[in-house]
């Protein structure tokens, strides 16, 4: 990976160290942010020097510097730290393919372009469903197309073929400092609740019955979603896959929703399956509209006669 410091943002470098323990100590230059670590295991401190803008000539200097700092105290690697902070405004949400007792390291390309459109649908639906909650879509509207135009791909992984869909979450910036007085971001609403929807199908699963899923549609699942998982499972040929949910640490997620990964698997299919088709149909019955030509009309009573 490739270090470009100028990459770095400021009020993130200090957030991820103030999330990490350390503290801000008042220094004479007034154009630098002073920090020291928690002690480290062999208990000596660490300091990093931060400079206030990033306009300023030796920023990438110091920048790398207090990379340096970092990965010595946490005993990481410098590009695992600085991906951290980088990616310190966005959550992500991987999908992970995976077989029993073999690895995936990689699907026909025709293959994973449908599933790369399957994942759109399952978001895409999502950020419609956080518009207009419904328990089906016969066709999803632009906002759907607008949030995945939003949505990026990130780092795929290893020991088994994986897909990683980052959402940035704009105003990360100002919502650290003042989260009380600012609205959870739209985007965020949008992957809780895929997650709160993972975590009433885990519910179905373990009690046997649909109810979870058909009475949670307005805040998790619907129809569209559903199929989408479907169809990704089924057009894998019924390979597992894992999904899970890498918040950014600035915003805790909502309780309900899903924490450990959730794997989709022959029950889970067969629920998401029968659930989806259940909601659909209900919304279907629901909305039905009939439309036809008046051939004649009829009264219990004369026409002239008061109502």
């Amino acid at each position: 990976m490739k270090i470009d410091p100028h990459g770095l943002k400021v009020p993130f470098m200090r957030r991820y160290l103030e999330h990490c323990g350390w503290k801000s100590h008042k220094h004479n230059n007034p154009n630098i942010y002073y920090l020291e670590s928690p002690e480290a295991e062999d208990g000596s401190f660490y300091s990093v020097v931060l400079p206030r803008s990033q306009s300023y000539s030796d920023f990438a200097e110091r920048a790398y510097s207090a990379l340096e700092q970092i990965s010595q105290f946490e005993k990481k690697t410098i590009e695992s730290v600085y991906d951290r902070i980088t990616r310190w405004d966005i959550d992500i949400f991987k999908t992970r393919i995976s077989e029993r007792n073999s690895r995936i390291d990689s699907i026909p390309l025709k293959l994973a372009s449908e599933i790369v459109d399957n994942l759109k649908s399952l978001i895409g639906a999502s950020a419609y469903s956080e518009i207009e909650p419904s328990k089906y879509f016969p066709k999803l509207g632009g906002a759907a197309k607008e949030f995945t135009e939003h949505c990026h791909f990130g780092h795929t992984y290893r020991g088994s073929f994986g897909l990683a869909i980052e959402c940035p979450i704009p105003g990360l910036e100002q919502l650290a400092f003042d989260a009380y007085l600012q609205e959870k971001p739209f985007e965020r609403k949008v992957l809780e609740r895929l997650a709160i929807g993972y975590s009433k199908l885990a519910s179905a699963m373990s009690k046997d019955s649909l109810d979870p899923l058909l009475e949670s549609y307005e805040y998790g699942f619907n129809a569209n979603m559903l199929e989408s998982l479907v169809e990704i499972y089924e057009k894998l040929d019924m390979l597992s896959v894992d999904y899970e949910f890498e918040w950014t640490p600035e915003l805790a997620p909502e309780t309900g929703v899903v924490s450990d990964p959730f794997r989709f698997d022959g029950r889970a299919h067969e629920i998401a399956k029968v659930a989806a088709k259940e909601l659909s149909t209900e919304e279907t019955s629901e909305s039905t509209t009939v439309k036809s030509y008046i051939v004649s009309l009829k009264s219990e009573m004369p026409p002239t006669e008061e109502i």
